[in-house]
């Protein structure tokens, strides 16, 4: 971890699946062993991501609880500055802020996770890459391991 500034764990599912906390190593789990600060992605196309980000807090141990540094909304769709009060009245609720908000794109040619994938679409490299959104710009590279699940 000294070497890089960041590193990512990605977990599987909710960290909040109360009848599976006991056994669940992949994601509070392994947090709490290595002491990592906790990111929640929640997807805003579902709906519902306020209710999710607040549920899952609250039905995570205190332990694990004080491991959440934020949320992350992933999938929006039009003008962020109609989150802002949601994003705020959240922080009020949770004492934890949104670190960002990440726009839906089509065609990426990833797969749902546990999702029925509906259509057949190209690869990551097939898809063009979008122009940036503006001058701050997060990159973001998915690795491909053939051994992992959902792997498209």
């Amino acid at each position: 971890r000294a070497s890089y500034d960041a590193v990512i764990c990605e977990g599987a599912g909710s960290p909040a699946e109360i009848n599976l906390r006991r056994t669940d190593i992949v994601n509070m789990g392994i947090a709490r062993g290595a002491g990592l600060p906790v990111l929640v992605v929640g997807d805003i196309d579902r709906g519902g991501v306020f209710a999710s980000f607040f549920g899952t807090v609250a039905l995570l141990a205190p332990e694990d609880q004080a491991l959440v540094a934020g949320f992350l909304v992933n999938k929006f769709r039009g003008d962020v500055s109609l989150l802002e009060p949601g994003l705020e009245m959240l922080r009020g609720l949770t004492g934890r802020r949104a670190y960002g908000v990440l726009p839906y794109r089509h065609g990426l040619g990833i797969d749902e996770e546990d999702g029925l994938r509906v259509s057949l679409r190209g690869s990551v490299r097939e898809s063009a890459v979008a122009p940036p959104l503006g001058e701050d710009v997060l990159r973001i590279a998915v690795c491909a391991v053939p051994l992992m699940s959902n792997f498209t």
